[in-house]
């Protein structure tokens, strides 16, 4: 049997990490110190690497900023997309996907 975690909670409420970045964003560069301050380094942590991944964001190291590479209308954000399946009909999910869920520390066997 599997159960949502806190970051699943999480995810379901507001978006992934990854999502949560390119939705602060907007349309505009940001600093990452700003970034960081407005959502938390533990979320601009968590979401860094997949946001990047997905070629959502780009980061330039002289300026020392994020810019978006992608419209958020554009942007599919799979872990709340799995995350709504799971919770709705967890039965429907393959073990590709709770695996996948489960690295991610969304959801937890108990």
């Amino acid at each position: 049997m599997w159960i949502l975690t806190r970051e699943g909670i999480e995810t379901i409420r507001i978006g992934s990490a990854e999502y949560r970045i390119l939705q602060n964003l907007s349309d505009r560069r940001k600093q990452m110190v700003d970034l960081k301050m407005e959502l938390g380094a533990q979320t601009v942590k968590q979401g860094w690497a997949h946001a990047i991944k997905l070629k959502w964001i780009s980061y330039d190291r002289g300026t020392d900023s994020v810019s978006p590479l992608v419209n958020i209308s554009d942007a599919n954000d799979e872990y709340y997309l799995l995350l709504t399946k799971f919770y709705q009909e967890n039965s429907l999910l393959t073990n590709n996907e709770f695996h996948m869920l489960e690295r991610q520390k969304l959801i937890a066997a108990i």
